[in-house]
Order: C-alpha cells, then structure tokens, then sequence
C-alpha cells in the first residue's frame, strides 16, 4: 500500500507541476494578448520558442539517457547515481555555446543593431537559456530520486515569476514598443528562480 500510495502522491504532483504550468501561462498570454497586435504577440510567442527549442535541444539526449540507463545489472561495471547525476553536467559546455552562437547567428545574419528590442530580447533568451541548461544538472538530481514535490515548488514559482514579470512589462508598464523585452524578462526571471 504504501508504493502505490508514493506513486499516487508523485502521480499527483507532476499533474499538478504540468496544470500549472500550462494555465498560468496561458490566463497571462490572454490578458498580454488583447493589448497587443498579432504582430507584437506573435514574435515572443513563436519566434523566441523557437530559438529556445534550438538551444535547448542539447539538452534533451543528456536528459533522456540519464533518466533511463540503469547499468548493466550485473553490479560489477554499473554506473553510480553520483556519476550518472555528474555526466548532467556535460551538457553545461554544450549549452554554453550554443547559447551564444545562436543568439550571435541570428544578430549577425539578421543584420539586427544591439539598439533594438529585439535583438535585445534575443541576447536575454539566450542566456535565459543558458540559465537552463546550468539547472539541468539539478532537474536530472531531483526526477532521479523522485523528487516531485521540489520540481512542482520550482516550476510553479518560475512560471509564476515569469507570467508576472512579463505581465509587469506589457501591462503596467505599457512598454508596447519593447515587447519582445518583455517577454525576455519574464523568461529570464522565470530561470533565474528555477537555477
């Protein structure tokens, strides 16, 4: 009774880590997106996911094969939790560059001037980016050992932080003709708390 109690308990804080961070967004996005044009709106949303989705792909083999190699089994040659949690890191060095290059890519054949929002927001997501792949490492660590509780506190408050910050920029503030930066705050902000 009690394994399948502690899966019920993780069941229930990985939906709940996955409600939040999918409705909190989206209530965000739908009061930003009525005070913007489909233009404005449209920049952050797709064009910023997608430079992340390019950077942050690295990530995802390092990811993938830590979560699931257990060792050969036979106890003589297994990898420890330590090293495995440890080879987490390889994917820091990685990150770094393409962190910067493709930021860097985009400024350099987009022919992009560092004045412009734009190519602002796109310098911040790349190091929001950055700022990822550096908590990667403690992502792996923590669904490892099953630590759903601390995954659903910090993905809460990063969406949290993230949903505020950009709501800040766009709403309060009216800073229409810099929303790319806003969006790149509230990403920003969102991975300065989840590292």
């Amino acid at each position: 009774a009690k394994g399948s109690g502690g899966f019920s308990v993780g069941y229930l804080y990985l939906f709940l880590t996955q409600a939040v961070s999918r409705l909190l967004p989206f209530v965000v996005n739908t009061l930003v997106a009525r005070r913007l044009t489909p233009e404005e709106f449209g920049v952050p949303t797709v064009h910023f996911q997608l430079l992340s989705t390019v950077i942050l792909t690295c990530r995802e083999g390092f990811r993938r094969a830590l979560m699931r190699d257990t060792g050969s089994g036979d106890g003589k040659d297994d990898t420890t939790d330590e090293s495995q949690e440890a080879a987490g890191w390889l994917v820091v060095p990685i990150g770094a560059v393409l962190s910067a290059g493709v930021p860097y890519t985009i400024y350099l054949f987009g022919g992009l001037k560092m004045t412009d929002p734009y190519s602002q927001a796109v310098a911040y997501y790349g190091i929001s980016a950055f700022l990822e792949l550096l908590s990667e490492p403690f992502y792996i660590r923590a669904q490892r050992r099953s630590h759903f509780r601390l995954r659903l506190a910090a993905e809460t408050f990063a969406t949290l932080s993230r949903s505020l910050v950009t709501y800040y920029f766009i709403v309060v503030q009216e800073t229409s003709s810099k929303v790319p930066l806003a969006f790149a705050f509230g990403q920003v902000s969102a991975m300065l708390v989840m590292y």
